[in-house]
C-alpha cells in the first residue's frame, strides 16, 4: 500500500516540477523506526526461505570481500558501510574491506562495481537512490538499473537543512526571508545528484529564490565546507548530519514527523506551511540505501547471492549491530526491505525520477 502511494505521489511531483504548479496533497512515506526502539524488520525474506532448499557453495567466501563506498570518506554512507562491514564479515567468516570510491555523484564507484570488478561475489557496493537514477538519467552513466542486483535496502534517511550554531537563522522561514531580501548572497551545499539537490532546485523555482547551490562528492566534504564557512548552510540528511549536533542546528527536516535525532527541528511542512509543494518534494527525496552486486553475479552464482542476502538480513536484525548503529544515529533510519522489495522500489523510483532529468539542465 505504501509503495503504491509513493508511486502516485512521485507522479504528482513530476507534474509539479514540469509545470511549476503547486500541490496541496501530502504524501505518505515509509520512515525509519524511532531511536530507542527496534528498527522495522520483516519476517524472513524469500531469499532466507529459499536458502535451505537451494544450498550454498561451501567454500564461499574464501577471500576477503570489498564493500565499495561510492562517496567520499566521512559521510553517512561511509559510516553505514564501516558499521556494517565488521558484522557482515563475522556472519560470513571473512574480512570486509571498505573502499571509498567517490566521484560524479556515486557514478565512479557504481561503474567500478558493474564494469571493472569481477562478478564473483567478492565486490559489493552501497547504492543510494535517487543518486543512481540521476547518474543514469542526467549524467548518462555507462550502466542501467538492470546492471545491479540488490541484496536489500537497510536505511531511509530524510532530508534536513543544517546551519552552524552561531548562524543568524533559527528557522527555515528566516533563511528563506533572508534569501529573498539578499538575492545571490547565500550559498547552500548538498551532495551531487542527490535528493537535497532536487529539493533546492525546486525551491529556487517554486519560490523564485536566488541562491547558489554548491554540490559536493559526499556529505563529509559538504559539512566540512559548512564548518569552514565556505557555505552558509548544508542541505543533507537527518542521520547524515547528526555528527554536527553539537556545533550545528537543524532548521527543518523533510519528513511527516519530527526526528528524535533533532528534537527541536520542525518538519518542513511545519516550518514553511505555504510552500507550493516544497514540503511534498522534500519528503519524497529521502535517501534510500541499499547493498548491491552486479546483476551478472546473481545470474552466474545464485547460491552465493542468496548467502549474501541472508547474511545482510541476519546482520540487520542483530541487536549488537543495532546497538552500534544507535551510537551514530543510524538506528532511527533503519528500515528493512528484502531483495525483491528493494529491487521493485528502486526500479519504480528510476522510472519516475528519470522524468526529472530536465531539471538539472
Amino acid at each position: 500500500m505504501k509503495k503504491s502511494l509513493r508511486i502516485s505521489t512521485l507522479l504528482l511531483i513530476m507534474v509539479m516540477l514540469m509545470c511549476g504548479c503547486s500541490a496541496n496533497s501530502k504524501p505518505e512515506v515509509q520512515s525509519g523506526s524511532q531511536s530507542g526502539s527496534q528498527p522495522k524488520a520483516s519476517a524472513p525474506s524469500s531469499s532466507a526461505a529459499g536458502k535451505a532448499g537451494a544450498g550454498t557453495e561451501e567454500d564461499y567466501p574464501k577471500n576477503p570481500i570489498t564493500l565499495v563506498v561510492p562517496f567520499s570518506a566521512g559521510g553517512s554512507i561511509d559510516t553505514l558501510c564501516r558499521t556494517l562491514g565488521p558484522f557482515m564479515g563475522k556472519e560470513l567468516d571473512t574480512n570486509f574491506v571498505i573502499e571509498d570510491m567517490p566521484g560524479a555523484g556515486s557514478q565512479v564507484g557504481l561503474t567500478y562495481l558493474v564494469q571493472t570488478a569481477k562478478a564473483d561475489g567478492y565486490t559489493l557496493s552501497e547504492v543510494s537512490e535517487p543518486h543512481m537514477s540521476f547518474s543514469i538519467a542526467v549524467q548518462k552513466a555507462p550502466y542501467t538499473v538492470d546492471d545491479f542486483a540488490f541484496l536489500g535496502m537497510i536505511q531511509v534517511d530524510p532530508v534536513a537543512m543544517i546551519v552552524k550554531q552561531e548562524s543568524q537563522w533559527n528557522t527555515m522561514g528566516e533563511l528563506i526571508d533572508y534569501i529573498k531580501q539578499n538575492p545571490g548572497k547565500v550559498a547552500i551545499g548538498c551532495t551531487q545528484m542527490s535528493g537535497p539537490q532536487v529539493v533546492m532546485l525546486y525551491m529556487q523555482q517554486s519560490m523564485d529564490l536566488d541562491f547558489t547551490i554548491v554540490p559536493y562528492e559526499g556529505g563529509g566534504e559538504g559539512r566540512a565546507a559548512l564548518i569552514g564557512d565556505h557555505i552558509d548552510a548544508y542541505f543533507g540528511f537527518v542521520q547524515a548530519n547528526y555528527s554536527m549536533n553539537d556545533i550545528g542546528k537543524c532548521l527543518a527536516i523533510g519528513s511527516d514527523q519530527r526526528s528524535q535525532l533533532w528534537p527541536d527541528a520542525p518538519t518542513i511542512a511545519e516550518a514553511v506551511p505555504d510552500d507550493s509543494g516544497f514540503a511534498d518534494i522534500a519528503v519524497q527525496m529521502a535517501s534510500y540505501r541499499t547493498i548491491a552486486v552486479p546483476a551478472a553475479f546473481k545470474e552466474q552464482y545464485p547460491e552465493r547471492f542468496e548467502k549474501l542476502a541472508q547474511a545482510l538480513e541476519t546482520v540487520f536484525n542483530n541487536t549488537e549491530y543495532q546497538a552500534e548503529c544507535e551510537k551514530t544515529g543510524q538506528l532511527e533510519i533503519m528500515e528493512w526491505h528484502d531483495s525483491a522489495e528493494a529491487t521493485e522500489m528502486v526500479h519504480q523510483s528510476f522510472e519516475l525520477l528519470s522524468g526529472m532529468a530536465h531539471y538539472f539542465e
